[in-house]
C-alpha cells in the first residue's frame, strides 16, 4: 500500500532523551496547547506511562491526533432503567448460549428457545415508560474534551489485548495503533462510543482468543447483534442512545453507523478493524460504507498491505472481492493518524482541493478489491502553475460530475501521474478552481479493464479511448426520449412478452374463448397500444402470458374501448387519445389500486401470475390493450421538468430546459461529436451522459458497462 503515516510513534534513542529533558514530542506538545482546561488531564496520561516505551508510544500517537477528530455532540442523561435493562437482556441471552456452538444455536430446541425469550423481553420492554434521552449538539474537539482518565482506560484495554492475544503481538506499534487502540473508526463520527462498555459487552461472544479465521469471527457478531437487538425490540425513542441502540431492532442506523460500531466492537476485542467506503459508483449514485478486516489466518504473521476483505457487517459475511466492487470507483480506508499520500497533505498550500476527497485520512485501497492501471496524462497549461494535484471525475446525476481519484503533477516532465484509476469507467480530467469548481482539462475519455495489474496506461494506450472524436459536429434536429440506457436485463424481459395474446368470453372460465390479438413485437418501454378490433362484444377480457413464459410482464394494464360508445363504468386512460378512448372499469379503480397491474408503478408487475382479467357486468366492447412494460421509471415523464446540459471547455453548461407534455421532449437541434446530459428535476436519479448519431438517435457511452 506504500502507506507513510505523517506521525508514527515508535521512539528508539529519542524516547531516552525526552524523557531526561522531560520534554514530549513536537506533535504532542503542539496538540497539548490546544487542549486547555484537559491538558493537565492529559499530562498525567504521559507522566503516568513514562517508564512503559510502548504505552507511552500510544499516549502520545492518540494525543499528537486528536486535534484533528472531534464528535457533534454527547448523551447528556438517559433513563437509568436502561442499563439494567441491557445489562439482563445481555446476560440472559449469554446464559442462553454459553457453552454452545454456533450450529447448536441455529437448530431447535436452542434456536427456538432463544427466539421465544427474546419475543417475551421485547415485549416487556414495551410495556415500560422511558424517558427520551437528553443530547446536546455542538462541535466538542476531542482534545478539549476526552480527559486523561479517557485515554489510560483505553490505551490500557488495547494491551491487555495485545498480551492475551498472541497475534497481536505480531503487529508492528503503528498498526496496532491504528487498527486496535484508536477510538474512532469513522473520522468526525457524531458520538464517541465506550470501548470498554463494548469490549464488556461483546467479548464473550467474539471470542477472538478462539476465533482462527475471518469468518467465525464475523458470525458470532452477526447473531450476537442480530439477538440482542430482537431481546430489546423495537427502538423506544426519537432521540439517540449511542452504541445502545444496538439492544434494539427498527433503528436509523445506515451503513455509516453499522461499519462504525463493528468496526469499534471488533477492535475492542482485539480483532483489527476499519471502516471503508467507494467514493461512487460507475453508473448509479450513491456510495457505502463497509468493515474491512484481515481476511486469512493472520495469527503467525501479520500483513498489514494484504487479504482484507470490506463486507457489509451484520448482513453479510467475509468473502473474496470478486465481482462485489466491479461496480465500484475508488475504494477509500479511513484512518485516525493523517496520511500521506491523500490530497489534503499532497497539495501546495492554498490549492483548493474537492470536498469529497479533502479528508486526511483517506488511504486509497482500491487495489485490493477492483482492476486498477497507473495513468499517466499530458500536463495542461489551463492547471495554476501552483497546483500539485489534478483529478479524475466521473459523472453524477446530483451535480454532473464528482472527482474520484487525484493525480500528482509532475511539471519537470509535464505529466500528471494518476496511480490508482479504477478501469472499465469514463473518466473526466478536471482540476478545481479558487472558486471550487470544478474545471476540465482535457476531453473525457473512457479506460478499458488492463490485462495487468497496475499496467502503466498513457493517452497514446490501447486502453484509453477519448469519448469525443475530433470531427466537426453535424446539427441533427431530434427528439429525446430517454435519460438513461435501457437496462439489459429488463429488455430481455420484454423480449418475453412476445406471444402475449388477448381473449375474450362469455364465460368467466373462458371454456369458449376467441383470441383477439398476439402481441408480434418487442415493446419499448413507454406506452404501447395493441388493437384488438373484436367482432361483438365480450363480458370477459383476459391477458395471457405466452405458454412457455406464463408471467405477465405488464407493469401496466389498461383496457380501452372507443369514447363514441359511451359506457358508464370508465375513466381517463394514462397517455392515451381521451378525444378517441375511455377506460374500461370493473370496478372502481380505489378498490384495485393494490393490484401491481393498476398500482400505477411502472417497476412492477404482475409477473407472479399467468394472466390477469376484466370481468364485466355486462358484454362489452374493448377495442385497445393499452399497457406499459416493466421497466426502470427513467425515461421521460410527462409534466416533470427537465433540464438539458451540453459539455463544454468549462464543464456542463445549460442548453435548454422546459416541461415535457408527453413521452418525449419537444424536437431540438443538437449537435453530433458532442455530450448531453438530460436531468430530471421533478423526480427521479438515474441520468447518464449521451451523444446523438447522425440520425438523431441518443447513444449512451456507458451502455458498454452493462
Amino acid at each position: 500500500m506504500n502507506r507513510i503515516y505523517l506521525f508514527l510513534v515508535c521512539f528508539t534513542a529519542a524516547f531516552t532523551e525526552l524523557q531526561a529533558q522531560q520534554l514530549y514530542p513536537p506533535q504532542v506538545e503542539e496538540s497539548l496547547s490546544k487542549a486547555g482546561s484537559n491538558r493537565t488531564s492529559l499530562e498525567s496520561v504521559l507522566k503516568h506511562y513514562q517508564k512503559d516505551k510502548e504505552r507511552y508510544a500510544a499516549a502520545c500517537y492518540l494525543i499528537a491526533n486528536m486535534p484533528m477528530h472531534s464528535q457533534a455532540g454527547k448523551i447528556v442523561w438517559y433513563d437509568p432503567k436502561i442499563d439494567s435493562i441491557l445489562n439482563h437482556n445481555d446476560q440472559a441471552y449469554y446464559n442462553l448460549i454459553k457453552g454452545t456452538s454456533g450450529d447448536e444455536q441455529e437448530k431447535d430446541p436452542l434456536h427456538e428457545r432463544i427466539k421465544l425469550a427474546a419475543q417475551s423481553s421485547a415485549k416487556l420492554l414495551e410495556r415500560l415508560k422511558l424517558k427520551e434521552p437528553q443530547i446536546i449538539e455542538h462541535d466538542m474537539p476531542d482534545i478539549a474534551t476526552l480527559n486523561g482518565e479517557y485515554i489510560q482506560k483505553i490505551i490500557d484495554l488495547a494491551f491487555s489485548l495485545r498480551n492475551r492475544i498472541p497475534r497481536l503481538k505480531s503487529m508492528p506499534l503503528h498498526d496496532f495503533f491504528e487498527y486496535i487502540l484508536a477510538y474512532s473508526a469513522i473520522p468526525d463520527y457524531p458520538l464517541i462510543s465506550d470501548k470498554i462498555a463494548l469490549h464488556d459487552t461483546f467479548d464473550k461472544y467474539l471470542q477472538v482468543d478462539t476465533a482462527q479465521t475471518a469468518r467465525c469471527i464475523s458470525e458470532r457478531y452477526n447473531r450476537a447483534i442480530w439477538w440482542l437487538g430482537h431481546w430489546g425490540g423495537t427502538y423506544p425513542f426519537e432521540n439517540t442512545l449511542g452504541w445502545r441502540e444496538l439492544f434494539f431492532t427498527s433503528t436509523d442506523h445506515d451503513c455509516v453507523d453499522i461499519a462504525n460500531y463493528a468496526a469499534m466492537i471488533y477492535r475492542a476485542c482485539g480483532w483489527p478493524a476499519a471502516v471503508e467506503y467507494n467514493t461512487a459508483y460507475k453508473v448509479f449514485s450513491g456510495r457505502h460504507f463497509n468493515l474491512a478486516i484481515p481476511s486469512k489466518d493472520w495469527h503467525n504473521q501479520w500483513n498489514a498491505y494484504n487479504d482484507w476483505q470490506s463486507f457489509s457487517p451484520q448482513s453479510e459475511l467475509p468473502q473474496e472481492a470478486g465481482k462485489r466492487f466491479q461496480k465500484c470507483l475508488n475504494i477509500f480506508r479511513l484512518h485516525f493518524a493523517p496520511v500521506a499520500d491523500c490530497p489534503y497533505t499532497l497539495k501546495s498550500a492554498d490549492e483548493p482541493i474537492p470536498q469529497e476527497l479533502e479528508s486526511p485520512f483517506i488511504e486509497d485501497v482500491s487495489h485490493l478489491y477492483a482492476s486498477t492501471a497507473k495513468l499517466e496524462l499530458p500536463l495542461s497549461s489551463d492547471i495554476p502553475n501552483t497546483y500539485r494535484l489534478a483529478y479524475l471525475a466521473s459523472f453524477t446525476s446530483h451535480s454532473g460530475l464528482k472527482a474520484v481519484t487525484w493525480g500528482k503533477i509532475d511539471r519537470k516532465n509535464k505529466k500528471i501521474t494518476f496511480e490508482h484509476v479504477v478501469t472499465d469507467h469514463i473518466y473526466f480530467p478536471v482540476y478545481i478552481t479558487a472558486d471550487h469548481e470544478i474545471m476540465p482539462f482535457a476531453a473525457p475519455f473512457k479506460i478499458d479493464a488492463v490485462t495487468k495489474p497496475h499496467l502503466t496506461v498513457t493517452s497514446r494506450s490501447p486502453y484509453y479511448h477519448i469519448l469525443l472524436s475530433g470531427a466537426p459536429s453535424t446539427m441533427v434536429t431530434t427528439t429525446l426520449k430517454r435519460k438513461f440506457p435501457r437496462k439489459p436485463q429488463l429488455y430481455e424481459q420484454a423480449k418475453r412478452t412476445v406471444g402475449t395474446y388477448v381473449i375474450a368470453s362469455d364465460s368467466p372460465n373462458f371454456t369458449h374463448a376467441d383470441t383477439l390479438a398476439t402481441l408480434s413485437f418487442v415493446p419499448d418501454d413507454v406506452w404501447t397500444d395493441l388493437p384488438l378490433h373484436p367482432t361483438h362484444p365480450y363480458q370477459y377480457y383476459r391477458v395471457c402470458a405466452p405458454a412457455d413464459d406464463p408471467y405477465i410482464h405488464m407493469a401496466e394494464i389498461q383496457f380501452l374501448s372507443h369514447k363514441s360508445r359511451k359506457y358508464a363504468n370508465t375513466i381517463s386512460p394514462t397517455m392515451a387519445d381521451s378525444s378517441l378512448y375511455l377506460r374500461l372499469m370493473d370496478e372502481p379503480l380505489v378498490k384495485c389500486k393494490w393490484k401491481a397491474e393498476y398500482d400505477g408503478n411502472y417497476q412492477t408487475a404482475p409477473d407472479r401470475w399467468p394472466n390477469v382479467t376484466l370481468k364485466l357486468q355486462e358484454p362489452q366492447y374493448v377495442d385497445c390493450l393499452h399497457f406499459m412494460i416493466k421497466n426502470a421509471d427513467n425515461h421521460i415523464r410527462p409534466h416533470h421538468y427537465y433540464t438539458l446540459y451540453q459539455w463544454t471547455s468549462k464543464g456542463w453548461e445549460l442548453f435548454s430546459q422546459g416541461e415535457a407534455k408527453g413521452e418525449s421532449l419537444p424536437k431540438l437541434p443538437l449537435y453530433t461529436n458532442r455530450l448531453y446530459w438530460l436531468s430530471d428535476i421533478t423526480e427521479g436519479n438515474e441520468e447518464l451522459p449521451f451523444l446523438i448519431s447522425k440520425d438523431g438517435k441518443q447513444i449512451f457511452p456507458h451502455e458498454w458497462f452493462y
